[in-house]
């Protein structure tokens, strides 16, 4: 009697174990290093003021140059994450325009004096210190602007890469 006891109790053991089921279980995520802002210097969306005195046929891809205040702020995890600057906006004539709601108008940037393609990926070795970043209104060689108000708009990103 013992034994068909014993008998049983093992025969139940196994159909009970023969009745689970194991399931493997991934984990998967995005490790990001830390996050950067791009800046007026005062924390506020960047802005260039050309003035109300810009004389048509005074363009000239050099007159009328402004220096865009900004400033990079990225959280410090202790890396050295290598940085990029990125200009991002509609394409005017060429790779090098931003091209402005005004016909024939657009804006060139310039990154510690070298012009920027617009779109392009551009190093830069210091966060606390980057590079002089300017903007100059340009004319499309084909045609002259008309006169009145301008404005065009882009987005100045820092990315690691």
């Amino acid at each position: 009697m013992m034994w068909r006891t014993a008998m049983a109790v093992t025969f139940s053991l196994l159909m009970t174990a023969a009745a689970q089921a194991d399931a493997d279980i991934t984990v998967s995520g995005n490790l990001l290093p830390p996050v950067c802002t791009v800046h007026n210097g005062s924390g506020d969306s960047i802005s260039v003021d050309f003035g109300d005195e810009i004389n048509i046929s005074r363009i000239d891809g050099a007159r009328y140059q402004k220096t865009v205040t900004y400033q990079i702020d990225c959280e410090d995890d202790g890396h050295a994450w290598p940085l990029r600057l990125r200009i991002m906006g509609t394409e005017g004539w060429n790779n090098q325009t931003l091209q402005s709601d005004r016909a024939h108008l657009g804006l060139r940037f310039e990154l510690g004096g070298n012009p920027v393609v617009l779109g392009a990926g551009i190093p830069i070795t210091s966060r606390t210190s980057p590079p002089t970043l300017t903007v100059v209104p340009v004319k499309d060689p084909r045609a002259d602007p008309l006169e009145g108000t301008f404005e065009a708009t882009a987005n100045l990103l820092a990315e690691y890469y």
